[in-house]
């Protein structure tokens, strides 16, 4: 009966530490294992960072590994918390049928090039055109004449995913293309190369690259947020059914206000400023898997 009302009296204190009122968990030892998405990875870690300073007896740990990794490890039971840029497969529900997506942001992904190519905007048929190959010099677009070079990311990535639902509408990428293993690897390919065209998550765009317009609108917080720009994707954190206490915590965490504001800090979109009808979309489809390629 004294172990039961123990585990009572933790859940609510880190209730309550959530919340915001500064308490401080009193158990030690606990952890909480987030795993997958690199594009998530980053935003995921300051979340943690947050996260511990009112639950400093609580470790939250960040790995990335790709999205179909994080949804495998979650799966698997090796994290409490799987992070995923791309909605879940048929194939995945089935392996894993109590897997839960919880959205936890919309994000935007941007088509980069370097800054000395004098390319601004494509339409989204050329950046199809591009990524499969039917077009493969810089002058068919209004560029120099100068083979162009592709940055794909590896088969697994979200990112990857997104741009094959999105862009290539489930067709395939081009052979010629390259493959690096995470949006850094990718953006500084593609800051070193005049020629490159690759594709990132819009938080990670820098100076060092140029985010190319699709269909004459550029990629912006505002244009994620209703909905104009056309490349975006949700950002999921995933559980295997009922998270424990200590997950549940951190993903009540990130929902709230204050978790949300650190994500809006970073340039993904909080979930409060989505539109309400991108909004309705996002519920859809965050219930929604998606066949496999």
């Amino acid at each position: 009966m004294k172990k039961k009302l123990l585990c009572i009296t933790i859940a609510l204190l880190i209730a309550v530490t959530v919340s915001g009122t500064g308490c401080t968990s009193n158990t030690s030892g606990a952890r909480v294992q987030v795993a997958g998405s690199t594009t998530i990875q980053p935003h995921a870690e300051a979340l943690a960072k947050a996260f511990q300073t009112n639950n400093s007896s609580v470790t939250v740990f960040v790995q990335g590994g790709g999205s179909s990794a994080g949804v495998t490890a979650v799966g698997t039971g090796t994290a409490d918390i799987g992070m995923s840029s791309a909605n879940l497969t048929a194939s995945q529900l089935a392996r894993y049928p109590n897997l839960k997506p919880v959205p936890i942001a919309v994000d935007g992904l941007a088509v980069i090039i370097n800054p000395q190519n004098p390319v601004n905007s494509l339409t989204l048929n050329q950046v199809r055109d591009i990524f499969s190959g039917s077009i493969s010099n810089w002058n068919q677009v209004g560029g120099p004449n100068q083979q162009i070079n592709i940055v794909n990311r590896e088969i697994g990535s979200g990112t990857r995913d997104g741009i094959q639902k999105i862009v290539l509408k489930n067709g395939s990428f081009s052979s010629r293309g390259i493959t690096q293993s995470s949006t850094g690897a990718v953006r500084s390919f593609v800051a070193a190369d005049p020629n490159a065209i690759g594709y990132i998550s819009f938080a990670e765009v820098d100076n060092s690259v140029k985010a190319l317009g699709i269909d004459g609108v550029a990629p912006t917080y505002a244009s994620i947020a209703n909905g104009t720009y056309p490349i975006q994707r949700d950002l999921l954190f995933v559980t295997n059914g009922d998270p424990s206490v200590y997950a549940k915590a951190f993903l009540d965490f990130t929902l709230s206000p204050s978790g949300q504001a650190i994500l809006k800090a970073d340039n993904v979109v909080s979930i409060k400023d989505v539109s309400v009808n991108r909004l309705a979309k996002t519920s859809v489809t965050a219930k929604t898997t998606t066949s496999d390629r």
